[in-house]
């Protein structure tokens, strides 16, 4: 093998270098190989640190020292972590090209698939927020910014899934019944694994979660905005994010549905002032996940676990507006 092929392969593994043989080699599979691998590499871990910087330190802060000083010791010891294990994957994958080896990085073999779902999962936390500012700027109306935006976002996901969602829904349409039905025997398990925990979180923290709080605030001050978001906009976008991002990454259907299960729990209570113990709260939003993701996994089409989704959600929103209508809440 020509030493300037390693040289340049080696490049792939240095941040942003890794454009360099990405965009200029044409001819060598070893150097395109690792140009790929090297790039879906600095994708993942600028999605992910990206993702980071939002959920866990003061984003309003001014100056880079007071977003330091916001960030907790676990905070710290997590930030370091990860630069730890993208440097492994860097040293593993500059090893690789030395020996003139053209390997998969270990645990990211389908790379373009976990690529796009990190980049997915990491646009849920900025695209709509940032599409709503420039809404807004137009017509000044917060509500209605926040709606379209959510909107939009939901087109954009539909650009990226668009074949698979055309094939699933005429998975969907011939088997609905079916579909259906077993979507709700997942649901009903979840539903029971939600209640008995929410049940064991009442009787020991005692309170309800943050996010869970936020949503009710908002529901009874703005009950159509909460219904549009919560029924329709809230299934579709979390389905995608969550479920169909990840179908094509993991074979195995009880650890896909367990990490699905997990992240969405996350997403639901990683806050600013996220504390540890809002992890038990990974359960009851975590167990809706999982259910819906075994749904999506059996059927092979994501219309099963919106359609449960959306149900669930809409059942729970006009249930706590009639509690808080007769002062029950």
């Amino acid at each position: 093998m020509k030493k300037e092929n390693k040289l340049l392969a080696i490049l792939s593994y240095l941040g942003i270098l890794f454009l360099v043989p990405y965009i200029y080699n044409k001819n060598s599979d070893f150097v395109k190989h690792h140009a790929k691998t090297g790039k879906n590499l600095f994708l993942i871990k600028t999605a992910i640190f990206l993702l980071t910087y939002l959920i866990i330190g003061d984003v309003s802060a001014q100056t880079i020292p007071d977003y330091l000083n916001s960030l907790t010791l676990g905070n710290i010891i997590f930030i370091c972590a990860l630069i730890i294990i993208f440097g492994v994957y860097e040293i593993i994958g500059m090893i690789n090209v030395l020996r003139g080896n053209q390997k998969n990085l270990p645990l990211l073999k389908n790379m373009d698939e976990i690529t796009k779902c990190t980049i997915v999962i990491t646009s849920m936390f900025i695209v709509p927020d940032t599409l709503m500012i420039f809404i807004y700027l137009i017509i000044k109306n917060h509500t209605v910014s926040a709606l379209l935006a959510n909107g939009l976002f939901i087109f954009f996901l539909y650009i990226i899934y668009k074949k698979d969602l055309i094939k699933e829904f005429k998975i969907f349409k011939s088997d609905y019944k079916e579909s259906i039905k077993l979507g709700l025997k997942y649901y009903f398990i979840g539903l029971g694994i939600m209640a008995l925990s929410n049940l064991f979180i009442n009787m020991t923290v005692g309170e309800i979660s943050q996010n869970e709080s936020l949503v009710r605030e908002t529901m009874f001050k703005l009950p159509l905005y909460s219904f549009l978001s919560i029924s329709i906009f809230a299934p579709i976008t979390e389905e995608l994010v969550f479920r169909k991002s990840l179908r094509n990454i993991f074979k195995n259907k009880w650890f896909y549905a367990l990490t699905c299960g997990v992240l969405f729990g996350l997403a639901h209570i990683i806050t600013l002032d996220f504390s540890l113990i809002d992890l038990i709260y990974v359960i009851p939003y975590g167990s809706l996940g999982f259910a819906f993701a075994l749904a999506y996994y059996d059927k092979k089409n994501i219309y099963t676990p919106m359609l449960i989704h959306s149900l669930h959600n809409t059942i729970t929103f006009f249930m706590l507006i009639f509690a808080n209508s007769v002062g029950a809440l």
